[in-house]
């Protein structure tokens, strides 16, 4: 394997729920003071800040690797840390400590003169967007709460009081329409009970403490709070559209002190004694993660590079801060393997998780290459990852980089870590149910085959073969992924001289009925251990319905939906063509399609009559309609379909023969 490459991930909307181990790296942050938040001000995750208990404020600028201390100039409890900008930032505590910095965080000093009533407020949870920042205010009574405003990016303030809610945080965002939402949430001393504001309206009250809440966009917004409180509405969060996911989903029922959502479906929810949780589809699954020590987790912030690398930071009690780090891969097993390939690659190294996927890129390249197919992939552990994987027989030579993506959105390419190499055996004469695979090109130009078809081949090379090590494989694989593997028995083999065997078999798995793009992989080794392989999709006959019953919804039935006058698919170079179709199906306002060999539309017609089930229909194609008849012996394709559904009625072959 060549050098390695740290690489952005693209986020996972799919997800397998389940315990991880944990991949956060703890940092040495120089104090053991308690931190209440973190927050970093570039999408790289290289700039940011962290605050806590005594007016403990750290910085980094080399993400995380070093945190250096900062004068905060007070002593009391910090809160919260904003930069709206990477040169002014704020920072809010206990006892009207409230602070600006215009130097990068170096220093922090006072910006605004309180009021008396103000000068011992809690100044707690920050937001802003645009020009607009917010800082949130509690006097320490539900009616007394306020929030400190700015709408020219900090350079003058005005304040605003709340009535019957003694504030804990603030969030802001901007509707398509340009206008702003501001979300509060707090304890309402009044009404004994806990709720969650939408400009000034209340919009969710409850018995359980909301510690925190974010919006995605207008619609998706995510709260959490006490005794695993998970709140969600994808309806734009007004009085009614929140609900609740379950800390039987979550797996977690401890206190959630902070979250953080980059899209409507991935985000982070985080708590007391290492809770710690990630989703991926917009919280019905979720994977936990296990770290060390479990410490009080106080505060998340995450952040993601246009390329798709995510940065995630923890800030926790006893000034432990956390980032998220890649899994890295150190070997792949094999290295190198010939187009037409079907094995298990092992991937060795660390920080897997449960859900973790592998991705091959051609060197270089920025998208995911086609010609190497991973069927299906198992985590053995933290340290390995197994995968099933065909290389086509078309693949393109060379080395492909190779990536590993966990469910938590980080990952890491390994570049140069596979190489194809050239096919050396041949697939020779290979037909299913009697059709030329030759003929069919898979990418729309499908054949319809039986649920047990029969195929018949020869393995071919000029490097001999035999029966004893061919190892003949069937992989078929369905197009949601799932599939099954046939080793072909030597019973189903005949040696006709040392470099070529024929194979005559029947598959034994009964495929499924009625499905499509159904891939059939066929390969083999010679004596020398060179691979020989061919691939193919397939659509597989639906079962025939019985008179009076409609069709099943996208039916391709194959050669017993339709036939040709007495009985025979055959007719001579020239002729008319003339099909009966079977009782039971359904036609109405349909089009009558032939194509040639090649997947060419060569006569299309439009006959529209009222729908009804078919008794006995017959359908004539005249020769004249052909711009020159069927030209030579081939295989032509008639296709019936609905034109109200798209429904496929007929999907069958005629075969042409010239005249003697």
């Amino acid at each position: 394997m060549k050098n390695k490459l740290l690489v952005g991930l693209f986020i996972l909307f799919t997800f397998l729920s389940a315990a991880v181990l944990a991949d956060w790296q703890l940092q040495t942050s120089g104090t053991t003071e308690n931190l209440n938040a973190i927050f970093f001000v570039d999408d790289a995750g290289t700039l940011g800040f962290a605050v806590g208990a005594s007016g403990t404020l750290l910085k980094t600028t080399n993400s995380g690797s070093a945190w250096s201390a900062k004068t905060s100039s007070t002593t009391r409890e910090i809160f919260d840390v904003l930069f709206p900008a990477s040169t002014n930032g704020y920072i809010g505590g206990a006892s009207g400590t409230v602070k600006k910095s215009t130097n990068v965080g170096e220093t922090f000093a006072d910006f605004i003169t309180l009021a008396t009533a103000d000068a011992t407020a809690e100044f707690r949870k920050a937001a802003s967007t645009g020009n607009t920042i917010y800082i949130a205010a509690s006097r320490g009574s539900s009616s007394n709460s306020f929030m400190l405003i700015s709408t020219d990016s900090g350079s003058t303030w005005g304040q605003a009081d709340l009535t019957n809610l003694d504030v804990q945080g603030v969030f802001l965002q901007t509707d398509s329409a340009g206008s702003l939402i501001v979300w509060a949430w707090g304890n309402n001393f009044s009404a004994s009970q806990y709720e969650i504001w939408k400009n000034g309206a209340v919009v969710w009250s409850g018995s359980t403490r909301v510690r925190d809440l974010v919006m995605v966009n207008e619609q998706y917004g995510y709260a959490v709070g006490d005794s695993g409180l998970v709140l969600e509405t994808s309806a734009g969060g007004d009085s009614g559209d929140w609900g609740t996911i379950t800390t039987s989903t979550t797996g977690i029922t401890g206190q959630l002190n902070s979250l953080y959502f980059l899209t409507q479906y991935f985000g982070w929810i985080v708590g007391e004694n290492g809770a710690s949780a990630v989703t991926a589809d917009g919280g019905q699954s979720w994977s936990l993660y296990t770290i060390s020590g479990n410490p009080n987790i106080n505060d998340i912030d995450v952040r993601a590079e246009s390329s798709g690398l995510v940065h995630a930071y923890l800030a926790c009690d006893g000034g432990k801060i956390y980032n998220l780090i890649s899994p890295t891969i150190t070997n792949v097993t094999p290295e190198v393997k010939s187009q037409g390939w079907i094995g298990t690659l092992e991937v060795t190294g660390k920080g897997f998780i449960s859900g973790s996927y592998l991705t091959f890129y051609l060197t270089g390249a920025t998208t995911e290459d086609a010609g190497i197919s991973i069927v299906s992939t198992s985590v053995v552990s933290s340290t390995e990852i197994n995968a099933l994987i065909l290389v086509s027989p078309e693949a393109s030579v060379g080395w492909r980089d190779l990536a590993v993506t966990n469910p938590d959105a980080t990952t890491s390419k390994e570049v140069s870590a596979f190489r194809v190499t050239t096919m050396e055996a041949e697939v020779q004469r290979w037909t299913i149910d009697g059709n030329s695979v030759s003929s069919f090109n898979g990418t729309g130009n499908t054949m319809t085959v039986t649920t047990t078809p029969g195929i018949a081949l020869r393995a071919y090379s000029a490097s001999g073969v035999a029966q004893a090590t061919l190892n003949p494989q069937l992989l078929v694989q369905y197009s949601d992924g799932s599939f099954f593997v046939e080793n072909i028995p030597t019973t189903a083999m005949t040696t006709v001289d040392v470099d070529t065997i024929s194979i005559d078999y029947s598959l034994t798995y009964t495929l499924t009925a009625g499905a499509s793009r159904v891939l059939v992989f066929f390969s083999f080794e010679d004596s020398a251990g060179n691979i020989g392989a061919q691939e193919i999709y397939v659509d597989v006959a639906s079962p025939l319905p019985q008179p009076g019953q409609a069709a099943m919804p996208g039916s391709r039935t194959g050669k017993d939906a339709a036939y040709q006058y007495g009985g025979r698919n055959f007719l001579r170079d020239g002729a008319s063509i003339n099909w009966r179709l079977r009782p039971g199906t359904v036609v109405y306002n349909y089009r009558i399609d032939l194509l040639d060999c090649y997947g060419r539309l060569i006569y299309s017609a439009v006959v529209n009559e009222p729908a009804g089930v078919v008794s006995s229909k017959k359908i004539h194609i005249p020769a004249a309609s052909f711009p020159h008849g069927l030209v030579g012996a081939g295989a032509y394709t008639v296709r019936i379909m609905n034109l109200d559904n798209k429904e496929v009625l007929v999907k069958n072959q005629v075969f042409c023969v010239p005249w003697e």
